[in-house]
């Protein structure tokens, strides 16, 4: 089956190919006079600054967390007043009272299974141009680098609202007392597996436009994504980890640190 998927798109891209060469060469310089957001379908490039680009989310998210009994004050345990049900907006309120363990572990599932999403989709489509090993090694390599940036600028948003905001989880309502003295109880907004399911699935979707996938592809790709992010929101919702609030504003948080990421890659229009 993976074979003729792997078949599939050397055919898509074979069509694309012949499309292309019935335009002239101006084409593409002029992508680069296009709206923004035809810039997405420029292929991406690296630089020394992605050293950078990488280290420095990496060191201040490990920070961050190790850091989070210091930063965190658990205001529950304080001022149990400040932990009601009163306090929650509407929306949120269903959350409490939900603990299902099973909607728990599915929600790792549908996590790790953005991040093969992202990793396998952009190597098959790279497998099925046949641009030669050295430029398909290139590519991938250049494509799993825009993976890793984009996950650990996430994960450095991510856990920076988390310390500012330090919302309690929803299960910590129902004993403030006891269940509030945990710093990591305090970590509800944002929800870090959406954060994580949205940017990878976003990141998968913008590689291919930067590397000329065909329409169907991406749109598919995109289905597949959009799924995974809602049904990791749903099942922290439902595993009484988090808010709705919390993963509506994670997905929002993972889609733009993928979107701002794939943005800075987009300097030049020369491809792999």
């Amino acid at each position: 089956m993976a074979v003729q998927f792997v078949k599939r798109l050397q055919y898509a891209f074979q069509v694309a190919q012949k499309k292309t060469k019935r335009c002239n060469g101006s084409a593409r310089i002029l992508a680069m006079n296009r709206p923004w957001t035809q810039k997405f379908r420029l292929p991406p490039t690296l630089s020394w600054a992605d050293v950078a680009y990488t280290a420095v989310p990496a060191v201040l998210w490990g920070i961050l967390v190790q850091s989070r009994a210091r930063l965190i004050t658990p205001h529950c345990v304080n001022d149990p007043l400040q932990c009601v049900a009163g306090n929650l907006f509407l929306v949120d309120r269903m959350s409490l009272g939900m603990g299902n363990p099973a909607a728990d572990s599915l929600s790792f599932k549908t996590q790790y299974a953005a991040a093969w999403l992202a990793c396998l989709i952009p190597l098959l489509w790279t497998l099925a141009r046949r641009l030669g090993l050295k430029k398909s090694l290139q590519a991938s390599a250049t494509d799993l680098l825009l993976f890793i940036e984009t996950t650990l600028w996430n994960g450095f948003i991510t856990e920076s609202i988390r310390v500012t905001v330090q919302r309690p989880r929803p299960f910590v309502y129902a004993d403030p007392a006891r269940l509030g003295m945990d710093p990591a109880h305090y970590t509800s907004f944002i929800s870090g597996h959406t954060s994580f399911a949205a940017a990878a699935s976003t990141a998968c979707v913008l590689i291919l436009l930067g590397r000329q996938a065909p329409a169907w592809l991406v749109g598919v790709t995109t289905f597949i994504g959009g799924a995974l992010i809602v049904s990791t929101g749903l099942f922290r919702v439902l595993a009484g980890r988090h808010f709705a609030t919390d993963v509506v504003f994670a997905a929002i948080a993972g889609i733009a640190s993928a979107v701002c990421v794939a943005w800075i890659h987009k300097r030049n229009n020369r491809a792999l």
